[in-house]
């Protein structure tokens, strides 16, 4: 791993790399003690590290971040990519995913605060969810409009 953030130019180097540098060589090294191949022990890193670094919270923020901010994660999401040599989700990806789930499971659970707000807002006439009406466009780009239009395209 040492070998490849090395050969990158300096521009293209995430920051992450310059700051975990050590890390990745422990690992590489304890990683051939093991006997275990490289690619499998950078992507449990990836899992464990980076990518919980990168995606903490991704329910909560990922209907109100920019498009910049998605853009510069995602540049390191693709880097990571290139590094591990396998195809990983964006963050528009992972972020629809994990608030799809949040909100079946807040449909599924009987004791979730929300629930009650949620079945208010089903239609009569489908399984999908009513829109909740948004006066500002703070609680336009909040979890629950957000995570209402995800379900209702998903339906």
């Amino acid at each position: 791993m040492r070998l490849l953030i090395g050969k990158m130019s300096p521009r293209h180097r995430p920051l992450i790399a310059n700051a975990l540098r050590p890390t990745f060589g422990r690992c590489s090294r304890k990683c051939r003690l093991l006997c275990v191949g490289e690619g499998a022990l950078l992507r449990t890193f990836y899992d464990s590290v980076v990518a919980s670094a990168i995606l903490y919270g991704v329910v909560c923020w990922s209907s109100s971040i920019t498009e910049r901010e998605r853009k510069k994660l995602d540049k390191v999401i693709k880097r990571s990519s290139f590094v591990l040599g396998c195809r990983l989700d964006s963050v528009r990806e992972v972020g629809a995913r994990r608030v799809l789930k949040k909100l079946t499971s807040m449909l599924d659970h009987d004791s979730h605060p929300l629930r009650d707000i949620l079945l208010v807002l089903e239609s009569s006439f489908s399984r999908r969810l009513l829109h909740p009406q948004c006066v500002k466009e703070r609680f336009r780009r909040s979890f629950l409009p957000a995570a209402v239009r995800l379900y209702n395209e998903h339906c």
